[in-house]
């Protein structure tokens, strides 16, 4: 068998994202936590665990569309070689590729509804549907609401006050006190 031949078995995953956002921590600086999802249950706990034992309010953040490890490790590789001084951050470096558009491994949508005012939540909700778009998550965050959602013409969300479209992003999880909050 030839290299053209063989059929290679990719790895995809997805993220949680764990940010103490400076907006709700106003003396502290900002901090993101990433974990590979390998049992989501076990490591959302595990992440959950951490992020207690540290001060601030977190918020935790799943990824969107799943991610392309392969790809991930080409970019981790190419950038050890053009900077070899960073070989003990490889982890990191590796968690960081994951998340640029390269390692895109879908192309699912976040619909970022950034009001508490229901009537534009349910409207562009309406609108949606009436279009046929798959809503895939309804999520309901602290400041509003995120719609996970198959592509779609995003002409049809792009006036939309308080709304926000994103390619790819994190739909929220929950909200967890750190310590000493």
């Amino acid at each position: 068998m030839n290299d053209s031949e063989r059929i290679h078995n990719r790895d995809y995953l997805h993220l949680l994202i764990a940010i103490r956002r400076k907006k709700e921590n106003r003396n502290m600086t900002e901090y993101c936590i990433r974990r590979v999802i390998r049992n989501e249950e076990q490591d959302l706990k595990e992440l959950k665990t951490i992020i207690q034992g540290i001060k601030g309010v977190w918020r935790i953040y799943h990824t969107v569309n799943l991610r392309d490890a392969d790809e991930a490790a080409k970019q981790t590789i190419s950038s050890l070689i053009l900077h070899p001084v960073n070989n003990s951050r490889i982890d990191s470096i590796w968690k960081t590729n994951l998340m640029r558009s390269v390692c895109k491994a879908e192309k699912k949508y976040l619909v970022d509804i950034d009001t508490d005012r229901e009537a534009i939540y349910l409207n562009t909700k309406k609108l949606l549907l009436d279009n046929d778009v798959i809503i895939l998550k309804d999520i309901k965050t602290p400041n509003g609401w995120h719609l996970v959602t198959e592509q779609f013409d995003t002409r049809l969300v792009q006036n939309i006050g308080c709304v926000e479209l994103h390619r790819d992003r994190y739909y929220f999880i929950e909200l967890v006190l750190g310590e000493d909050v």
